[in-house]
């Protein structure tokens, strides 16, 4: 079997990484998954797990990070679904012929009051994207915690006009749960680009992979050697009941073999079994 690509092998590491964390339930909207996007294809779940209040939704509408080169957005049974496109400043390549327009907007809307999300229920909205080479709107990007991080403003509108705005963005460092936090998709590998550009530096991509290698490899040792410790713990109670499971099974036959004699007194024993005393 061929050896995994080094861009791979960093992404799995990020992963592990990031998967190292407590596990979050979240009662905002979220994008899942949230970690291990690169250049290229990646297909997300908006997940929408409550109303607004008691309120049903009836409307959801994504703000696309500037540099996502496409968006294909399933069609939900009795849901509307529009893309609202800008023009690239500059055209990247595709497969067959230049992107010249890139996602500016996509919209969800219930086609009637059947179709409205009760607040008691959540709904996945699925999204194919490319992901480009180059974020450079402080709007839609940042570094959150050393990682470049795409950032989906989100608007939730609900019945009787209430509006939910998933639109707060962490600074470096600040959790992402308080306040209304827009959903966000982390990028831990190059994937189809050369490089990423990245709020106009370069590099950052591959020196958060570096970092994480280094990491994750001290932490994959601690973990090691916390394992081993625990084997010879184990392996070390283990044979104590072995050699206390010994001397409790001869200590019965000891106890039994006493019993015997005495309640047969009538018997004698030496290198053979003899008859009966009379």
């Amino acid at each position: 079997m061929a050896p995994l690509p080094r861009s791979t092998l960093l992404s799995c590491l990020a992963l592990l990484a990031a998967g190292s964390g407590p596990w979050v339930v979240s009662g905002h909207v979220t994008l899942n998954p949230s970690t291990g996007a690169e250049g290229g294809y990646f297909g997300v779940h908006l997940r929408v797990p409550h109303g607004c209040n008691e309120e049903n939704t009836t409307k959801l509408e994504i703000q696309m990070p500037k540099g996502i080169l496409s968006a294909v957005p399933e069609q939900k049974p009795h849901w509307t679904t529009e893309v609202e496109k800008y023009e690239l400043d500059t055209p990247a390549p595709g497969m067959h012929e230049d992107i010249t327009e890139g996602p500016a907007k996509i919209t969800f809307e219930a086609k009637d009051e059947d179709a409205h999300l009760h607040p008691d229920f959540l709904l996945d909205f699925a999204v194919s994207i490319r992901i480009g080479c180059s974020f450079n709107d402080p709007n839609t990007v940042s570094l959150w915690n050393g990682i470049p991080t795409l950032w989906f403003k989100t608007t939730q509108t609900c019945t009787g006009g209430k509006m939910n705005e998933w639109d707060h963005i962490p600074k470096d460092g600040e959790p992402w749960g308080p306040g209304m936090p827009a959903p966000y998709l982390q990028i831990n590998g190059l994937g189809d680009c050369d490089d990423m550009e990245i709020l106009g530096q370069k590099g950052l991509v591959e020196e958060f992979n570096k970092h994480n290698l280094i990491h994750v490899s001290d932490d994959l040792g601690s973990q090691l050697r916390s394992l081993h410790s625990d084997h010879d713990q184990t392996r070390s109670i283990a044979i104590a009941a072995i050699v206390l499971a010994c001397v409790s099974c001869s200590g019965l036959l000891i106890i039994g073999f006493l019993y015997t004699r005495r309640i047969s007194p009538q018997f004698t024993w030496s290198d053979e079994v003899k008859a009966p005393i009379p």
